[in-house]
């Protein structure tokens, strides 16, 4: 069986002030930090196979506390990197709400974010692309893939097998772990933004 953890990164100012960040180099902030050392505690029990982040500060910060004791190499991996949002970049989410595009980004995944962005179809196919390539590494055991919300998004998305329209009907925290779980021919969505205990996800599952 092999187990997929998508793990968003901690808080960063950005987040706190609902500003646009992309693939801006910035850091986690410190209750993001505090965030994800809780997490790394919560962890702690999990045996953890590879992991794999995003290439941006956020991610490989959160990549490194969660690592701490473990002796993994953390690789990056471009195809795990947030959505390119183009001229959106350092805007808050109240700024961009009179940018061309706008309406487009929330009701049409498949055009681009803004003039300059991309799209999140795009980002689908890069989660979905990536994740095929793990499960064509790894055949058992647990990976984890330090990223961000949107692509968690869609990697959940496609493997539930809904619409891109439906990204804006859940949400993913901070600092939370998304499961996926391959046994054979079946593919499991196990848990979705999921911050407290994570025991009972890793107990062995039967067919049903």
């Amino acid at each position: 069986m092999l187990d997929i953890l998508l793990i968003r990164h901690g808080q960063t100012d950005w987040n706190r002030d609902r500003r646009v960040m992309g693939d801006h180099p910035i850091g986690l902030n410190a209750e993001g930090r505090e965030q994800v050392e809780f997490l790394a505690k919560l962890l702690n029990p999990v045996s953890i196979d590879a992991v794999f982040s995003s290439p941006l500060a956020r991610t490989r910060e959160t990549a490194e506390i969660l690592n701490r004791g473990r002796g993994l190499i953390v690789r990056e991996e471009s195809d795990l990197k947030e959505i390119e949002y183009g001229e959106w970049v350092g805007k808050t989410f109240r700024e961009i709400r009179s940018s061309p595009g706008f309406e487009s980004y929330y009701r049409f995944p498949d055009r681009p974010v803004g003039v300059t962005g991309e799209s999140l179809e795009a980002v689908c196919r890069r989660a979905a692309g990536f994740l095929g390539k793990v499960r064509g590494e790894w055949k058992e055991g647990r990976v984890a893939l330090i990223t961000h919300a949107d692509w968690i998004k869609c990697a959940i998305l496609h493997f539930l097998k809904l619409p891109l329209t439906q990204l804006y009907q859940f949400r993913i925290d901070n600092a939370s772990v998304s499961l996926l779980s391959f046994e054979n021919e079946m593919e499991r969505v196990i848990a979705v933004n999921n911050t407290a205990g994570f025991e009972s996800l890793f107990i062995p599952r039967g067919p049903l």
